[in-house]
């Protein structure tokens, strides 16, 4: 009989050590998602328009209070930024 191994459902989330302006992230290639903690659901948010709609002082912690499920109308979500930067790979520099 195989052993059963107990994983956790998921990665303990850190919080983001600053508050990054949103605009920062346009054309970097930098995907921002917001995910809900209640039914798992993954939105992509477009940062040219928050950045439109909110301003370019906008930051990340601005905008993890607003966050709402689409699916579900929950409020608990995190942000997750994914990526990065166009011309960069991970330990290896620009090309």
């Amino acid at each position: 009989m195989a052993a059963t191994v107990a994983y956790p459902l998921r990665m303990p989330r850190q919080p983001a050590p600053v508050a990054v302006p949103i605009a920062s992230y346009i054309g970097q290639g930098i995907r921002l998602l917001a995910i809900c903690d209640d039914c798992m659901n993954v939105s992509a948010l477009d940062p040219v328009a928050l950045v439109r709609q909110h301003g370019a002082s906008f930051t990340t912690a601005d905008l993890k209070p607003r966050l709402r499920c689409s699916r579900c109308n929950s409020r608990n979500t995190c942000l997750q930024v994914s990526g990065s930067p166009l011309g960069l790979m991970a330990g290896h520099g620009p090309l």
